[in-house]
């Protein structure tokens, strides 16, 4: 994974700045919450209006670096996608005659086409998300610790137990994934082997051993996709169960030290948006982690190595001037 996120670092380093723009804009309207809050509370009508339409100008600033995030994202996916399959390819072309053919075509095509996907859900999608809650979290921290010092070291704590539950999860994550990306390749290819030979099935009149044998490699795909499932929801839960203890904690804290009048008393309102932007963020973050562990079996299967044979193919098919 780090191999493709490193050759293409432009376009990602592209990204994570345009993430970080946008995840601090998506901030300030939670600190913007409680001056809104105050001046309703001083009934103070003109600077309630000001900071509303600031407010307004924020969000509309955030909304244009979304449409430019996506955009950025999108074509570094690209990128990545297609350098993916172009060293899959070339590993395939790489190996012997033998073992191109031990295996059969079915195999192949699911490496192209669901492990690229597999890849694109796991990891590329989970890894831009790490980068954009993250640093939501980070400025959401910093904006809590400017309320009160003990709001950064309650959120710190929280911090470092939600960033240790992924990794006491990680092996079970790996193993389902293992299971299911193995399960989609012997399934593709027992159904191109009965798509093959569908005619002599028809011949000899065995229609309903390719329906059997259809249903047959479903279910064995199905099966694996629902382990899959049932662990990553479990794990998820197990996860959100930490998250909402955390939350609960934080809550308190800003509780407490509105009712002694240390902070303001709106700081509820948006003290307590940036507490969920916080815990439910390092909820997520744990979550993503997951699927970036999920995804380190389809990886594993591809020889980064055939790159250079990749191009010295691509000089070869090139036009001679």
């Amino acid at each position: 994974m780090t191999y493709y996120l490193k050759k293409h670092w432009k376009l990602n380093i592209l990204v994570f700045f345009i993430q970080l723009v946008w995840a601090a804009t998506m901030v300030i309207p939670n600190v913007l919450l409680m001056q809104l809050a105050q001046e309703i509370v001083n009934r103070n009508i003109n600077g309630f209006i000001f900071w509303l339409l600031i407010d307004f100008a924020i969000y509309s600033l955030c909304s244009g670096l979304e449409c430019v995030r996506g955009w950025a994202k999108s074509k570094a996916i690209r990128a990545m996608n297609n350098d993916v399959r172009a060293d899959i390819s070339a590993s395939i072309l790489k190996g012997e005659h033998r073992d191109f053919h031990a295996k059969n075509s079915g195999e192949h095509l699911s490496r192209l086409t669901n492990d690229v996907t597999q890849m694109q859900s796991l990891a590329w999608d989970s890894f831009y998300g790490i980068i954009s809650v993250g640093a939501q979290i980070v400025f959401s921290v910093v904006a809590l610790g400017q309320m009160h010092w003990s709001l950064l070291l309650v959120s710190f704590v929280v911090s470092v137990a939600m960033l240790l539950v992924p990794g006491l999860a990680g092996g079970r994550m790996n193993a389902a994934s293992e299971n299911l990306a193995n399960a989609q390749g012997l399934s593709m290819s027992k159904l191109k082997d009965l798509l093959s030979g569908m005619d002599v099935l028809r011949a000899f009149g065995k229609q309903q051993r390719f329906l059997k044998g259809s249903h047959t490699a479903s279910d064995e795909i199905e099966q694996a996709r629902h382990k899959f499932t049932c662990t990553q929801t479990v794990l998820s839960e197990v996860v959100s169960w930490v998250n909402m203890l955390c939350q609960i904690g934080i809550n308190l804290v800003i509780g407490i030290l509105s009712i002694n009048g240390i902070i303001i008393q709106t700081a509820i309102m948006g003290g307590g948006n940036l507490v969920g932007t916080v815990s439910s963020g390092l909820s997520t973050i744990a979550q993503l982690f997951l699927s970036v562990k999920a995804s380190k079996p389809y990886f594993q299967k591809i020889d980064t190595r055939a790159e250079a044979y990749n191009r010295k193919a691509a000089s070869c098919d090139a036009p001679l001037h």
